[in-house]
């Protein structure tokens, strides 16, 4: 199967060629914008999951930037 796509195309001229190369990268664009768009609806997700179960820990998010700051023990404003 391979050896008749490639003798095929060696056949074709250069016009059909070149409207060949167009052709498959728009569709790489294109899967790669689903690509791209379907990790960033996995982040969102990630991200909105992760609040919502330590939203109701007490202060979880305080004492991380607490962690974060310089240890003053003391939340940065």
């Amino acid at each position: 199967m391979v050896k008749n796509a490639k003798d095929i195309i060696v056949l074709l001229n250069p016009d059909n060629l070149y409207n060949l190369y167009k052709e498959c990268a728009n569709i790489t664009i294109i899967e790669k914008n689903i690509f791209i768009l379907w990790h960033l609806i996995g982040f969102a997700r990630s991200l909105i999951r992760s609040f919502i179960l330590f939203h109701y820990q007490n202060k979880y998010y305080d004492n991380l930037l607490i962690e974060r700051s310089d240890n003053s023990q003391r939340i940065p404003r």
